[in-house]
């Protein structure tokens, strides 16, 4: 009875530390992103345009008015370009908005905040529970303050990306399928990439199914719930367009996008490496992409890293290669979060506040010229 009495405390401790170090580090990513979102409102603008900037005028637009064909003027080249962007962030925003005194683009802000920050929380303790405080807390840190994490403080769809990811690899730890299964669902209509969560899934199912753990089967049903997801959404898109790739056409006919198999990619980084490209989103894709990503999973081999985490992580980086598109590609990345454990793992200890710091200048230096200049768009 008394050792029972001593354990609670305890527990209490160390659950308060494990939540509490991943939350601050990811509410200091987040209020730094918004100092800098207020420090860029112009002249005559307004702190809630920094909210809803690029992708988030699109999610409020479907938040408030649903996925009805659009006018064709100014960026809209298609009355239903908009079917690209999938409907969980705009509606959950939408659902918060009527709850709540707030607006739709403070809700999606809100959700994008709250979200992130669960996703730090649990993935800290994913990467604590095979390679220690120090590791975690790295890892997390580097993910929180990489280049493109300042999207998410706004209406963008990263931070719930963000933490169906953690869910889904939190629930696989714990052999928990119906979080896995439901966590995959909302990825797979949350952003393109989501489906990609098929991949660590089946690895973990089929290891549990051949180990005769309890319930493996579950694990093997999960595995569809992200493509069941994703096919959803494509073939809802195919009815609206009338034709079965209409999700690449509007794609194609919005933001000329596609996939090239690596050629756009190519050629970015070696423009990059001859200091050639004088567009700085295709220069700045390319350093983040070939920094934080190929040598992220390079360093995350080494470190041994789970192979569910590192396949995964390998799916995002190759899927952001192949398209394109590279503006938005690099966020994604925050996704695959092994490279970032790699990264930890690699990093010396008298160097890890340096990265650190380095990692935030990054984010701040394409914040601001995101919301500044509009010659960067995430």
């Amino acid at each position: 009875m008394h050792a029972m009495e001593g354990l609670r405390p305890r527990l209490a401790r160390m659950t308060r530390h494990w939540v509490a170090v991943p939350l601050s580090i990811s509410v200091a990513s987040r209020l730094m992103a918004l100092l800098l979102a207020w420090m860029a409102v112009k002249p005559g603008g307004t702190f809630g345009y920094m909210l809803r900037a690029w992708d988030g005028g699109w999610y409020t637009e479907i938040g408030t008015h649903g996925y009805g064909p659009l006018p064709v003027v100014g960026n809209t080249f298609h009355p239903l370009q908009h079917l690209v962007f999938l409907p969980v962030t705009p509606y959950s925003a939408r659902i918060l908005s009527e709850l709540t005194p707030l607006g739709i683009v403070e809700a999606g802000a809100v959700i994008s905040i709250v979200t992130s920050c669960i996703a730090a929380v649990l993935l800290w303790r994913v990467v604590e529970r095979r390679f220690g405080h120090d590791a975690a807390t790295m890892a997390v840190t580097l993910l929180m303050f990489s280049p493109h994490a300042f999207v998410l403080s706004i209406f963008y769809s990263d931070g719930i990306a963000l933490c169906g990811v953690a869910c889904v690899f939190w629930g696989l730890d714990r052999r928990w399928w119906w979080l896995v299964a439901l966590a995959a669902f909302v990825s797979g209509l949350t952003r393109p990439t989501g489906f990609l969560l098929a991949l660590p899934i089946l690895i973990v199912a089929v290891r549990a199914w051949r180990a005769r753990e309890p319930h493996a089967w579950r694990g093997l049903l999960a595995v569809a719930a992200a493509p069941a997801a994703a096919a959803t959404w494509w073939l809802y898109v195919a009815h609206r367009t009338g034709s079965f790739t209409g999700y690449l056409d509007m794609q194609k006919a919005g933001w000329n996008g596609g996939v090239d198999f690596g050629a756009t990619t190519m050629k970015s980084i070696w423009r990059a490496i001859t200091w050639s490209s004088t567009d700085r989103m295709e220069a700045a894709s390319a350093v983040v992409l070939v920094v934080v990503g190929v040598l992220g999973l390079v360093f995350a081999r080494r470190a041994r890293v789970p192979a569910e985490w590192w396949w995964y992580s390998l799916a995002i980086v190759v899927m952001i290669a192949v398209n394109e598109r590279q503006s938005s590609g690099p966020r994604y990345l925050m996704a695959a979060f092994a490279v970032y454990v790699g990264w930890a793992r690699v990093i010396p200890k008298v160097l890890r506040p340096a990265a650190v710091g380095l990692a935030g200048a990054a984010m701040a230096g394409l914040a601001f010229l995101t919301w500044t200049t509009g010659k960067y768009a995430p």
